[in-house]
């Protein structure tokens, strides 16, 4: 393996890292978030946004999912 591609897998290994954290933060921001201050979506809805729109789904929940 060349120094390039070392690079590249470490870059690639901490990106990873990175989204699985920012998901396990979205999801436990979720489940300390009781339900009355919740918008536009369920749970179960933001559950499903945060899973399946990865990141995306997390930042749209953090900016607008929650009462401030």
């Amino acid at each position: 393996m060349t120094s390039a591609q070392v690079v590249t897998v470490a870059l690639v290994v901490a990106a990873v890292l990175a989204v699985i954290r920012f998901e396990r933060f979205c999801l436990r921001d979720l489940a300390a978030t009781r339900d009355v201050d919740l918008q536009y979506l369920t749970r179960t809805g933001w559950l499903a946004c945060i899973l399946f729109a990865i990141p995306v789904g997390g930042i749209v929940f953090l900016y607008s999912g929650k009462l401030r």
